[in-house]
């Protein structure tokens, strides 16, 4: 695959579809349609990330980066969930669904423009069937 980290980016924003439909009440067959895109998008992520992760991080390092990835992961859900109820009793829960889409989309589209990410190539399979 050409440029997987673009791929990881764009598939990785997928998600806030689904925040955005829930957050704006769209009908339910526009909301499941938005859902499954954004999960279509996370199913990409997650095999892309981790190969790219093996691909890229020194084998002795594994470990603490994947440790790190998934600390990072998890204290960064809680602190959404922290700030979403109070936010939703205060405005409502449109809001908290919305901001959550816009950071969503906003954090991870904003990699692409780091040029290392861009031009970051795929590597060559192994072998090809023809």
């Amino acid at each position: 695959m050409r440029r997987p980290l673009v791929w990881v980016a764009v598939a990785s924003a997928a998600i806030s579809l689904a925040l955005a439909a829930l957050g704006l009440r769209l009908p339910m067959p526009i909301a499941a349609a938005a859902y499954f895109l954004g999960m279509g998008g996370v199913g990409l992520l997650s095999p892309l990330w981790e190969t790219e992760i093996q691909r890229r991080i020194p084998p002795q390092a594994l470990g603490r980066a994947g440790s790190f990835d998934t600390l990072i992961s998890f204290a960064a859900r809680l602190l959404g969930l922290a700030m979403a109820a109070p936010l939703a009793e205060v405005t409502g829960t449109a809001a908290p669904l919305l901001v959550a889409a816009v950071f969503t989309a906003a954090a991870n589209l904003s990699v692409l423009l780091l040029q290392d990410v861009r031009a970051l190539p795929g590597r060559e399979p192994a072998f090809a069937l023809r």
